[in-house]
């Protein structure tokens, strides 16, 4: 176990030899075949093949530890995450020589498994030898396991609660945004919208309202410039996936450029025209890449990015277009017309219906009895349908479109709702503040999470604990701390065994609320006290891999600024 004071790690004596020559000299001793890629600076990348395996060998020149990894040994659908977590602590925790890190198949969406190991690339030669020998038998063991205790675990998922969590897939997606700092990537999913024009790209991506103008100087095409004179005062309708995809699914080029300027009308300056002349329009480029191909739609890549304005004597530097952006995503061409989207809707709604009728009602999904309980019009049963469907394929531009109409009709009449037509309501909010958050617009997200507080539903309020600890809000703190001491009132109700599967709920809610603070401390460089809480943590076997990236992570970061500090 950790103990609250840094233990300094003993310094191993460089190596006589270089770590690269005694890598190769150890792979052939094995008798594993080895092909070495062109060296990444200090860095060097072999595919080693050993016993019918393949494996990634990772060597550094200045470093005397190298990585040995076992990629894509096991896999899962997404569906059985639960599985693939619990499966995962248990290996770990039998395992001396090896970790696992998992990674998500975009185009899939399974969930792959990767075994990792470290091995000292020191002159002890024999020695050597036999751990590089162990750790490559380790990684097939491994393997073995995970393929075993997983094909147990699936055996017996007919449990009532183990399917509960299986098929609870709106707290996957909550805890699933619970970053943590040890694998910080841009996670693509795929998001498609009805009409993904500049306007709503402007709007959803960079909360810009207020478009003033916009102006599409190129068009990059497979590496050819093409400028097209006919959009010229139209570009705010423009359909930027027009360039790369036609509206029939035809795949135009494989990837595009836009730059476009795009002029702002600016509440925040003094509406002068003096002022006003002297704007500059805000650089925009839209970067598209065709990434996959089906029968039902053609994805595209998506990086819109914005330079920092130059506008330091109109705007004050704090000012959000004194910063640059970035952000990335999939959007996707829909192959199916409105017509045939319209069809399947009425189906599942009409199957709802022939459901109830014949007594088969225990076979209704959760968005079907919906759908019948609350009394919508049909167009609003519409945009229940559509948004809640494309929240659970995580296409969040285009699920919010519907949740925001769906919100509106329900606002406006909110004071003559009944109380399950506003129960209806808060979950409503509750999606068009999950699709803002997903797409980074927290201040928004805030608004309309803020707004199912009276539902008093822990999903809801965990969304909005992830809302403020992921914007790094300033209530985050105070949130946190509010929420724990209310779960730990709780707990201390619910220890009667007929209380077992609320405590459980309750377990899993204090869980989460406790890595969120530790995620918090790290971000505000409280190192030991989110030391003290993550030594907490690693005695729980379901934080225990969250716990050991994040000290790992903050290890990292103080060893860094330590050398920092050494240079000054």
């Amino acid at each position: 176990m950790f103990s609250k004071k840094k233990e300094e790690t003993p310094k191993r004596p460089k190596p006589e030899r270089p770590p690269l020559p005694i890598a190769q000299s150890l792979l052939a001793s094995v008798g594993a075949q080895v092909k070495w890629h062109k060296p990444e600076g200090e860095l060097h990348n072999a595919d080693v093949m050993w016993q019918g395996g393949n494996f990634i060998l990772r060597v550094w020149d200045k470093h005397p530890y190298a990585l040995l990894v076992f990629p894509c040994c096991f896999s899962a659908s997404q569906l059985d995450i639960d599985l693939v977590r619990s499966v995962l602590n248990r290996v770990n925790l039998e395992s001396i020589f090896t970790r696992i890190a998992t990674t998500t198949d975009e185009e899939s969406g399974d969930v792959q498994c990767h075994v990792m190991a470290s091995i000292v690339m020191d002159d002890d030669g024999e020695g050597r030898q036999t751990t590089l020998r162990d750790a490559l038998s380790a990684c097939f063991l491994v393997r073995g396991d995970l393929e075993k205790y997983f094909r147990e675990a699936k055996d017996h998922s007919d449990d009532p609660e183990v399917e509960a969590a299986n098929n609870n897939r709106d707290r996957y997606l909550i805890e699933e945004q619970a970053w943590n700092h040890y694998d910080e990537h841009v996670r693509i999913t795929p998001e498609t919208t009805v009409r993904f024009t500049v306007r709503e790209m402007l709007r959803r991506i960079f909360d810009w309202q207020d478009v003033e103008q916009v102006v599409i100087r190129k068009i990059v095409m497979d590496e050819v410039e093409w400028i097209d004179g006919a959009l010229e005062g139209k570009t705010l309708d423009y359909e930027p996936l027009d360039a790369i995809v036609s509206p029939s699914g035809e795949v135009l080029c494989k990837q595009v450029t836009l730059l476009m300027d795009v002029t702002r009308n600016d509440l925040d300056l003094i509406n002068t025209t003096s002022v006003l002349d002297q704007r500059e329009p805000l650089a925009v480029a839209v970067m598209m890449r065709v990434t996959h191909e089906d029968e039902m739609a053609v994805y595209v890549q998506v990086t819109v990015a914005r330079a920092a304005a130059h506008n330091g004597d109109v705007q004050p530097l704090h000012h959000p277009e004194q910063k640059g952006d970035a952000v990335t995503f999939v959007i996707a061409r829909d192959l199916a017309d409105s017509k045939a989207r319209r069809a399947e809707y009425e189906f599942v709604l009409q199957d709802a219906r022939d459901k109830l009728k014949t007594g088969h009602a225990n076979e209704l999904t959760e968005t079907q009895e919906l759908l019948l309980a609350n009394d919508m019009a049909n167009s609003e049963g519409y945009h229940l349908y559509w948004g809640r469907l494309y929240v659970r394929q995580e296409r969040y531009a285009e699920a919010l479109l519907h949740f925001l109409t769906l919100y509106e009709a329900l606002r406006s009449r909110f004071l003559t709702l009944t109380p399950r037509q506003k129960t209806h309501f808060y979950n409503v909010a509750y999606g068009c503040g999950l699709c803002y958050a997903r797409l980074q617009q927290y201040e928004k997200a805030f608004f309309y999470l803020d707004a199912c507080a009276q539902a008093e539903n822990s999903t809801y309020y965990m969304e909005l604990i992830n809302c403020l600890v992921n914007s790094g809000d300033v209530r985050a703190d105070a949130v946190l701390s509010n929420a724990m001491a209310h779960v730990q009132e709780r707990l201390n109700e619910t220890d009667d065994e007929d209380d077992e599967i609320d405590n459980e709920m309750l377990q899993r809610t204090a869980r989460f609320l406790n890595e969120r603070r530790a995620y918090l401390l790290i971000e505000q460089k409280h190192w030991d006290q989110a030391e003290e809480l993550l030594e907490m943590l690693m005695k729980d076997e379901a934080s225990r891999d969250f716990a050991m990236n994040e000290i790992a992570h903050m290890a990292t970061i103080r060893n860094i600024q330590k050398l920092e500090n050494e240079k000054k």
